[in-house]
């Protein structure tokens, strides 16, 4: 289930949406601007072992 938007910093946005089985994740990346139009964004899946795969937004 999708939580609450977490800041990484002034730009970037994390959304944790769902926590994997051995200590993975999903989770949204997401860039607005100051009017909060998104300017890039990805979703994540986090492997056991820290293995990342980004797959980006309407590439």
């Amino acid at each position: 289930m999708s939580g609450p938007f977490v800041p990484l910093n002034q730009d970037w946005m994390v959304a944790p949406v769902e926590q994997l089985p051995g200590g993975g994740d999903i989770h949204e990346t997401i860039k607005f601007d100051p009017q909060g139009k998104i300017l890039d964004a990805h979703t994540t899946v986090r492997l056991p072992g820290g293995f990342d795969v980004n797959m980006p937004w309407g590439q």
